[in-house]
């Protein structure tokens, strides 16, 4: 690659709303700008997903990670229905890609100890 100038477009913030289907195992701490902050109250699994999904470019996701959590994933279409104590791989798993907090990529019933091979 040649050294150079990189152009990119940037949009700016995005507002997002989060999705929670069991807000009753959740301690919604506040929300600041576009920070969202949850404390899990209950030994419960719990998904948070956000809402407008994104479709395009680069996003910046940051999470704070005090106690157990156990994967961060991309899903292709809005996961909106969980049952309690399900994950959002019980929807279909050759619909998300997920880290996992092993540090393995999962994505269709597959473990990835790295990078190579995935197309995102």
């Amino acid at each position: 690659m040649k050294p150079g100038v990189i152009s990119v477009p940037v949009v700016g913030p995005v507002d997002n709303y989060p999705f929670l289907p069991h807000k009753e195992n959740l301690k919604i701490e506040g929300e600041v700008g576009n920070f969202h902050t949850f404390t899990n109250k209950t030994k419960e699994q719990t998904t948070i997903s956000f809402d407008p999904a994104i479709k395009n470019g680069v996003v910046k996701f940051e999470v704070l990670n005090i106690n157990n959590i156990q994967g961060i994933g991309i899903v292709d279409k809005p996961v909106t229905y969980f049952e309690k104590k399900q994950a959002p791989d019980a929807n279909g798993k050759d619909k998300i890609i997920e880290f996992s907090n092993l540090g393995m990529i999962f994505h269709i019933e597959e473990y990835l100890n790295n990078l190579e091979g995935i197309q995102i």
